[in-house]
């Protein structure tokens, strides 16, 4: 049901990126269930809402749907049962990069840099995501690879950009999934968590930054 949306007026895109709408009606485009998402240039279900086989459903405990996806919301994460449950205990303490064993000699004993200042007890020296805790990206782009918490705020429900304000994903897509997302990601890097890539919007939504979108969500 998920279709890709190529306009031969670029005018009338920007007057629907813009919020003054245009001349087809976007439940015409996608049919029944889904609708138009300008900022990704794609159909999606409503907010709140993701596609299960032929229907928009909402997702399970402690999810929240981001775009297409049930992803854990935040302070849970997936277990090996597939649940969202809470972290491991000394997971994710905070702590101070820039200290000396900030962790202690405990079992997650790696201070990783939060985006939005100060850290976070992991695992470091991880090769692939298996090596992490459930939930958990191996950060294989970094100089000093290290087990990678899901980001603090992902997909939170907001309506503007302060809804999204001190935490880790920082952007409000606020035109239809009105959901934060991490923005500012690197193509080149393909530095977003498990599940996610990063996607180049610009050609569509003009002043977007890039942002990590799930998997298979990126215009193309």
């Amino acid at each position: 049901m998920r279709r890709a949306l190529r306009f031969s007026s670029v005018s009338c895109l920007w007057l629907v990126v813009l919020g003054f709408g245009c001349r087809f009606e976007s439940s015409h485009v996608c049919g029944d269930e889904l609708v138009f998402n300008p900022t990704l240039n794609t159909c999606q279900c409503p907010s709140g809402k993701v596609l299960k086989g032929e229907h928009c459903e909402v997702c399970g405990v402690h999810e929240v749907a981001i775009v297409d996806m049930c992803q854990c919301e935040s302070g849970y994460v997936r277990a090996a049962s597939g649940a969202c449950e809470p972290p491991i205990e000394g997971l994710a303490d905070a702590c101070d990069p820039n200290q000396a064993k900030a962790c202690g000699a405990r079992k997650y004993d790696y201070c990783a840099p939060s985006s939005l200042g100060g850290g976070y007890c992991t695992q470091a020296n991880c090769v692939a995501s298996a090596d992490c805790p459930s939930g958990y990206t191996c950060a294989t782009w970094e100089s000093q690879p290290f087990c990678l918490r899901p980001p603090t705020g992902l997909g939170d429900t907001c309506a503007n950009a302060a809804g999204c304000a001190g935490k880790e994903a920082s952007f409000c897509e606020s035109l239809m999934s009105k959901s934060c997302l991490v923005q500012n990601c690197s193509v080149a890097k393909a530095d977003c968590i498990d599940g996610f890539e990063c996607c180049d919007v610009t050609a569509f939504a003009a002043g977007v930054p890039n942002l990590c979108v799930p998997t298979g969500r990126c215009p193309k």
